[in-house]
């Protein structure tokens, strides 16, 4: 199919030009903005192994709409476990996310110390409640959606070399369990980085701690993924970062401005992102699109030789 994503085993291979042909042949309307500047950008292909991928985790590579993303899979893995404590523990996070949201809603994205908070005080609601790694893992193989086409693209890319780096506000345990699910383990790739909140169980699977150092802001995604890229010996110019929102757009902060940023903009998100808004980002987001990034997968499976 003309335009399609095209991954060999002979090694050539992401073509930018195909992913964004693909895009404006099959979906039409899909891309939103696409500035003319940033054409040659996307008329080159990258060696696998030559290439860098950054993605955000919830709402990019799990699926929009599901009770997927980690923070909720955490409450919902809490409730589950049906005890007085439990319940009240995951009705007190969702209280906090109420909190939290109406601050959004009212001034925007939250600021890096008020995200700091947010989960530290969420996670000590966790530890009191007593949450369990069985009824985590449970709740993930319920609940828990990756674009399963999309996984097949990770697992194709890592195993050619291609060096992927997931950065996520989440959790760590949460990301890795999934990736697990879909047939990717992280212990298994020395290309693969996570960069999320490590938690701490006891010999039981009982939360008893998290690691605050490894709590992930917006401001901190750039300067993790620039490290990672340095130590994979990446070059700037063949680094692809993928997001959803508006947040992600400083992914590329503390890279060269040959690297590339394409937004992925599910349906709950493209509210408020305007052509204007697009331009304000000139230089730091290359295209974004009006539509998640699983439409992709769709064609994915018959694309791989």
């Amino acid at each position: 199919m003309e335009g399609t994503l095209k991954i060999s085993k002979g090694g050539i291979n992401l073509g930018l030009d195909d992913l964004l042909k693909w895009l404006k042949s099959e979906v039409g309307s899909g891309i939103m903005f696409l500035n003319p500047a940033d054409a040659k950008r996307f008329a080159r292909k990258i060696l696998a192994g030559m290439l860098g991928l950054l993605f955000d985790w919830d709402d990019t590579l799990t699926t929009a709409g599901k009770k997927n993303r980690s923070w909720l899979l955490l409450q919902e893995a809490l409730r589950s476990m049906g005890n007085a404590a439990a319940v009240t523990g995951a009705d007190e996070v969702e209280g906090l996310r109420q909190h939290y949201r109406k601050i959004e809603d009212a001034r925007g994205p939250l600021l890096s110390e008020e995200m700091h908070k947010w989960h530290e005080e969420n996670l000590r609601i966790f530890i009191r409640s007593g949450l369990r790694m069985s009824a985590i893992q449970a709740q993930i193989q319920q609940d828990a959606e990756l674009y399963s086409e999309a996984a097949v693209l990770l697992r194709e890319l890592l195993d050619q070399g291609a060096a992927v780096c997931i950065i996520s506000a989440g959790i760590a345990e949460i990301i890795r369990l999934i990736l697990k699910k879909y047939g990717i383990d992280p212990e298994h790739y020395v290309n693969l980085r996570v960069f999320a909140i490590e938690l701490v169980f006891d010999e039981e699977g009982l939360l008893v701690d998290y690691d605050p150092s490894t709590i992930v802001t917006a401001d901190d995604k750039s300067r993790l993924a620039k490290r990672f890229m340095v130590e994979r010996g990446i070059e700037d110019r063949n680094v692809i970062a993928i997001g959803d929102g508006l947040t992600d757009a400083e992914m590329l902060r503390d890279f060269g401005s040959q690297a590339t940023m394409v937004l992925f903009c599910p349906a709950h998100k493209i509210d408020g992102l305007t052509e204007a808004s697009f331009k304000k980002m000139a230089g730091r987001v290359h295209a974004v699109v009006k539509i998640d990034f699983g439409i992709i997968a769709e064609v994915i499976k018959g694309v791989i030789d």
